[in-house]
């Protein structure tokens, strides 16, 4: 059972045998975040296993033909002109889909443990549409050497996470997108305009209805949205109970409500009742007639302004008014409609420009899931990589580990980003230059500064050789600990530290 009506697999995850390990932790990782977001039992991943000394089996092309999603995990090597011939296989297996599912250069994702030449991922996965182009997933990262390293699992785990999450919230989009167009073939209320390829494709907006003052503008705005890849939903009006009720089922399925405000329209509704009143009973009639009165605009607010405060998922209100009209001279204005907090007096280039800007907010994938362990980070020169390495194992059954060394890119980012969200920071002092350590103690009381941050679990870890007498770093905060010993080197302090956070 997959997830996406008609398919067999929502994702085929295709990897060369040189990378099998690898490939495995990312398959089980990706599916652990994407269950986060769609239902466990109903997802299907098929992890299809290519030995370039052999043909691809028949039940790998199978597998391909039924997907709803292309994932391949990418080495140079593999792209050599001898697999040619079996990508072309599997890509042609995978394209037998576009009927089901649409064109698979919407439904395809390559992941890069290594760089890779965009020519040579357009030979091997040709697209189906001239100009369509890849969102390729770069694994990788560069040290200060220029050269690339592999994200795994414990090496830059911070950043492995914040990837997998990008990754599994962009298949998560297309899955869900592809399930509700199973859906609306069904005959389940459909969207107005189909989804683009816009760089907001699979997002979803409900426009206020249009006001004929105002038509120019909305036809602005939609197309704007439209050209963006914004679905826009129908049921925009709120004249009667029914079409309430459907105004509020779109509004449950948006990430936006839009509206174009006209407060002479506003202002003609309520004469329009006043008149009515007065007409059918006197001046009690005509405070019956005006009050209590709503108009299409602010009925369409108070069903999008109750979305927003299920607080459910990330949703916005986005509302706009000409700047030109002088708010002192209109006699009939509800305030809590036309001067709400989501009200934009500007002009419509402005307006425009806000609703991308609030888009792109809405489109970030959320932060990654919390960690059943916590986040432990050790600092180390290149010259105590081994004991490094000997406390994060010792550290793994308690904690998720990072590990920086002093030969890596960006350590100065790595670290300030480590201090915001590791339980207990660890700077490890053995072979390593005492100005090494001077340094990151240094940077290290200021960020905690910054941040605010509690130094009970953070500690100076000492290692062997001992250190000449008055060479000895001075802490830069009372709260830090010391451990380990110059002596002779042992994890036991490090297994401590992990007993204390992971049980306080």
């Amino acid at each position: 059972m997959a997830y996406v009506p008609k398919a067999k697999r929502d994702i085929f995850i295709s990897y060369p045998i040189e990378v099998e390990e690898w490939a495995q932790h990312f398959e089980l990782d990706l599916k652990k975040e994407l269950e986060q977001w769609l239902p466990a039992t109903e997802l299907s991943i098929y992890l299809g296993r290519r030995d370039w000394q052999l043909a691809p089996s028949d039940e790998m092309l199978a597998e391909a033909a039924q997907s709803a999603f292309f994932v391949s995990t990418l080495v140079p090597g593999a792209l050599s002109d001898g697999g040619l011939r079996f990508f072309q296989q599997e890509w042609a297996a995978f394209g037998k889909t576009a009927e089901l599912f649409g064109p698979v250069g919407t439904r395809f994702a390559p992941v890069l443990m290594k760089e890779v030449d965009g020519r040579r991922l357009a030979q091997f996965f040709p697209p189906d549409t001239e100009g369509t182009f890849w969102r390729a997933y770069e694994f990788y990262f560069q040290d200060k050497a220029g050269i690339p390293h592999t994200l795994a699992r414990n090496s830059r785990q911070s950043i492995y996470r914040k990837k997998i999450t990008e990754v599994a919230w962009q298949i998560k989009q297309r899955l869900t997108q592809l399930k509700e167009r199973a859906g609306q073939a069904k005959g389940e209320t459909a969207p107005v305009t189909q989804p683009g390829q816009g760089p907001f494709a699979g997002m979803k907006a409900v426009l206020g209805a249009p006001d004929e003052q105002l038509r120019n503008e909305w036809e602005e705005i939609r197309h704007l949205l439209i050209n963006d890849g914004v679905t826009i939903l129908g049921g925009n009006r709120a004249d009667d109970e029914g079409v309430q009720s459907s105004l509020q089922r779109d509004l449950e399925q948006a990430d936006v409500f839009v509206q174009l405000l006209d407060p002479l329209e506003e202002a003609n509704l309520r004469v329009e009742a006043e008149a009515k009143g007065a007409a059918a009973g006197g001046a009690a009639g005509t405070a019956t007639g005006s009050e209590g009165v709503k108009s299409r605009s602010q009925r369409a607010y108070e069903c999008a302004l109750a979305r927003l405060q299920q607080g459910s998922r990330p949703f916005a209100i986005l509302q706009w008014r000409n700047p030109k009209i002088n708010r002192a001279a209109l006699r009939y204005w509800p305030e809590e409609l036309l001067d709400s907090a989501h009200v934009q007096a500007v002009g419509l280039q402005q307006f425009k420009q806000a609703v991308r800007t609030k888009l792109q907010e809405l489109s970030k994938p959320p932060p990654p899931a919390a960690s059943e362990k916590s986040f432990l980070f050790i600092t180390a020169d290149q010259a105590d990589g081994d004991f490094a390495e000997q406390l994060r194992e010792a550290a793994l059954d308690h904690a998720d580990v990072d590990v920086l060394t002093d030969n890596e890119a960006d350590r100065k980012e790595h670290f300030i980003e480590a201090m915001r969200l590791a339980a207990a920071v660890v700077i490890l002092h053995g072979k390593a230059p005492v100005q090494f350590v001077k340094n990151w103690l240094s940077m290290y009381v200021r960020e905690k500064a910054k941040i605010k941050r509690s130094s009970r679990y953070d500690a100076l870890y000492h290692a062997p050789p001992p250190k000449p007498s008055g060479e000895e770093p001075r802490l830069p905060t009372r709260d830090m600990r010391i451990l380990g010993s110059e002596e002779l080197f042992t994890v036991d302090g490090i297994k401590q530290l992990c007993r204390e956070f992971s049980s306080g």
